[in-house]
């Protein structure tokens, strides 16, 4: 049983069946340790071979359809989602601009899923057209075919339908909204056709059976509200059509959907199959290439794991250490109460040396009575606000020439009259990166 919502020019279908809500991006599964070290050596140096091709697919996944787009030089698509302009109607501002607010920020994957313009929900959205195409050819009718503005149009619509539950009206296309199904076609073409046969037996509407879309919309209003959807999906008037779906809405599974038909556009136009296999070449390289790099270095972390102790915590003389690497290991935390704290070169953990290259984001970060501070020999990295809040703390000797980065607010809230203590060969360099890091004006450098 459908709940339904009906606006005067979409039916809002509610449902309560569920969305998987998982993606074809990046296997997470865990693998077992069972290589040898050979093996082990050898995934190393695949995966240092692939790293920067691995960014590189990265990078393009999270520009979800908009690198798309560029790829195939749609710059009529990119105009709409990239500038929210309307290139029908003299370049006008979109109504669902501030609604494409994860277009091509390079943002995180999980993010960039939360925008119907993620390439994840653009394959979605073709294998829906796909299904409609299926439908029309049961019925004898044409396959739509696609184009990219069509499809940009539909991802701008859906963004600001998920959050308005209403159409965005920007585009003079005809449009099916759906908010809640797990399958959009269930309610715009099978639901709709069966109140449409229903209507015809029970004579609801006299003569509806010998009237046309058009005839019926004129005729009877209210009900071509409901059953509207449906000679959208069967119009042989229509020829052209995009789709974009988003997660987003408060209805049902929580998928927004939108289709939108024309049988006017002289550009940019593909069959269906084209199409799909135009985008597939565009995606698949990239998706592979992000699976294959993830697989290698879950391997390699395992290996590590169960090798060489990886993510192993070990606390000694009140600094606590976590192994990253087979050589190296990081300061992540230290005891609450300590007042003096000497962060270590190296730390021995069953018989392996591991070189300490790094202090965590906020390692000592609100240690109340921490006073004094040394820094090894080899920590390369001063994580955001590592000593923040430190408000006692006023000795601190960098005994590192290794020093490369010094984050944000590191030594923030620390006391006043800091005073720290630089190598004298890296004094100028490292003295720079400290004051940028948020310590008092009237903190103290001296060289030793």
């Amino acid at each position: 049983m459908f709940k339904k919502l009906v606006c005067v020019l979409c039916a809002v279908s509610i449902s309560v069946c569920g969305f998987d809500g998982t993606f074809d991006i990046v296997n997470k599964d865990v693998f077992a340790a069972t290589i040898s070290e050979d093996e082990y050596n050898a995934l190393v140096s695949k995966a240092q071979s692939m790293k920067s091709s691995y960014n590189s697919a990265v990078k393009k996944y999270n520009r979800g359809s908009i690198g798309f787009f560029d790829s195939v030089n749609s710059d009529n698509a990119i105009k709409l989602l990239k500038k929210g302009i309307n290139i029908y109607k003299n370049n006008k501002t979109l109504k669902s601009k501030s609604y494409l607010k994860a277009v091509d920020k390079g943002d995180s994957v999980s993010a960039a899923l939360k925008d119907s313009t993620s390439l994840e929900n653009m394959k979605k959205s073709i294998a829906y057209i796909k299904e409609c195409n299926d439908i029309r050819g049961k019925l004898g009718l044409d396959a739509f075919k696609v184009s990219d503005e069509l499809m940009a149009q539909a991802q701008t619509n859906v963004n600001y339908a998920a959050k308005e539950t209403d159409h965005a009206k920007d585009f003079d296309t005809a449009e099916n909204l759906s908010w809640g199904y797990s399958d959009p076609f269930q309610g715009w073409y099978h639901d709709e056709h069966k109140w449409l046969n229903d209507a015809i037996k029970a004579g609801t509407y006299p003569g509806i059976e010998n009237m046309d879309m058009y005839e019926i919309y004129k005729t009877y209003p209210a009900f071509f509200a409901k059953i509207g959807h449906y000679f959208n999906v069967i119009s042989k008037t229509y020829k052209y059509t995009g789709f974009a779906l988003v997660k987003g809405t408060k209805y049902g599974n929580g998928i927004a959907y939108s289709q939108v038909y024309t049988g006017v556009l002289d550009r940019g136009i593909m069959d269906f199959d084209k199409y799909e296999q135009r985008f597939l070449d565009y995606y698949n390289p990239i998706v592979n290439t992000i699976n294959e790099y993830e697989s290698l270095m879950n391997q390699i972390n395992s290996y590590e794991v169960e090798q060489f102790g990886v993510g192993k915590k070990i606390t000694k003389s009140k600094v606590t250490y976590q192994i990253t690497s087979k050589t190296t290991a990081v300061v992540c935390a230290s005891k609450k109460n300590a007042k003096s704290v000497k962060i270590a070169d190296t730390v021995t953990v069953g018989g392996r040396t591991y070189e300490i290259t790094e202090i965590k984001a906020g390692a000592f970060k609100n240690r109340k009575k921490l006073k004094k501070v040394v820094i090894g020999a080899k920590v390369s990295v001063i994580g955001k606000k590592a000593f923040y809040n430190c408000k006692k703390l006023k000795n601190v000797k960098i005994k590192s020439v290794v020093l490369k980065k010094v984050g944000k607010s590191a030594f923030k809230n620390t006391h006043k009259n800091i005073k720290f203590m630089i190598k004298k060969s890296k004094f100028k360099s490292y003295k720079k990166k400290i004051k940028k890091s948020g310590t008092s004006k009237k903190a103290v450098y001296k060289k030793f």
